[in-house]
Order: C-alpha cells, then structure tokens, then sequence
C-alpha cells in the first residue's frame, strides 16, 4: 500500500504545475475635463485588507464569501496598481506636480486612500463589478485631515468568464477615480 502512495505521489510530481493563470492590467483612467490646479499632490499607496492586498481577483458568490479567480491575476498587488491609476488619472486631469508619497518631494497636499472592494460579485440580476475607495486629503505641511469622502461604483458583468469580469471592474473604477479626481481638485 505505501509502494502504492509513493508511485501516485510521483507521478502527481511528474506531471508539473497546471497552466500559469492569465495576467489582467488595470487600464482605468478618470474621463473628462476635471478641472487644473497649481497645487502639488502627493498620492500614498492605497491601504486595503489582506483579501484585496494581493495579485489575485476577488470573486464574491455572496456578501459573506470571498475567493479569488483560479485562472487569473493583476500584473501587481492591486493596491500598488490603483496607486499608479489615481496618479496617472491626476496627472491628466490638470495637477501641477502629481508624485508618489515615496518620492520624498515636498508638496501641499496628500491624498490618503483606502480600498474598501474590489470584487465582482454574485447579484439577483447578475454579477457586478464594485470598487470602494475611500480618500482623504491632508494638508502636508500641517497634517491635519481637511475632507474624506468614500465613492463606490458598480458596473454590470457582460458575460460569464474572467475577461468579462475585469472588464467590469476596469468600468467601476473608471468612474471611482473620475469621482476622487474631481473631489480632490475641488479641494485644493
């Protein structure tokens, strides 16, 4: 019997990993003419709990679970890719000097972020995408917390498999970032 294990546990070992999931990007922008500003802004990595803090896609069969695509990933840890579409999203939207809080520059203000979902999930009328951001803007020379506002977006899932899932969550949060852009720029 143990010879037995021992020949199906190697041939499990022979026959190698299964197929490396596909890499997803996130290629959201914020649309429009949001406004100019002469303010330097500075964007800290969002925070996001450990389910959200990874490579893997968040799938949602209902409120209380959580799981991830099998065949999937992002190309980063989602909260770094978010960092780089919230500064990219400035940068076209009219800011001055738009840096990370990494680069040590010294600017007016600091935008502070929390990803609060970013999962498709399973709804009565069909999966939906959802994004929660939630972001404060701080004064940096002072430190003092002048505004927070939390946006949520839902975009619906136009199909069954994974690229349609990220479709949608590219959607949402297109129009999350549309939405901390334009409070931002009012701010400073």
């Amino acid at each position: 019997m143990a010879l037995l294990a021992a020949q199906v546990s190697g041939c499990a070992l022979l026959a190698g990993p299964g197929p490396a999931p596909t890499t997803y990007d996130l290629t959201a922008r914020a649309g429009g003419n949001l406004g100019r500003t002469g303010a330097q802004l500075a964007v800290r990595e969002p925070r996001a709990i450990q389910l959200l803090d990874s490579e893997r896609i968040v799938f949602r069969p209902s409120a209380e679970n959580a799981t991830y695509y099998g065949d999937a990933q992002w190309t980063d840890r989602l909260p770094k890719l978010i960092e780089a579409q919230l500064v990219e999203s400035f940068a076209q939207g009219g800011v001055r000097t738009i840096s990370r809080t990494t680069d040590g520059l010294n600017v007016d203000y600091q935008l502070m972020t929390e990803l609060r979902d970013f999962s498709v999930m399973d709804g009565p009328g069909g999966q939906v995408a959802r994004v929660a951001i939630y972001a404060q803007l701080v004064a940096d020379t002072e430190g003092r917390a002048l505004s927070g506002e939390l946006f949520v977006a839902e975009a619906a899932v136009k199909g069954s498999d994974t690229p349609a899932g990220v479709a949608a969550l590219n959607e949402a949060l297109g129009s999350a970032l549309t939405g901390v852009v334009r409070w931002t720029l009012r701010r400073i």
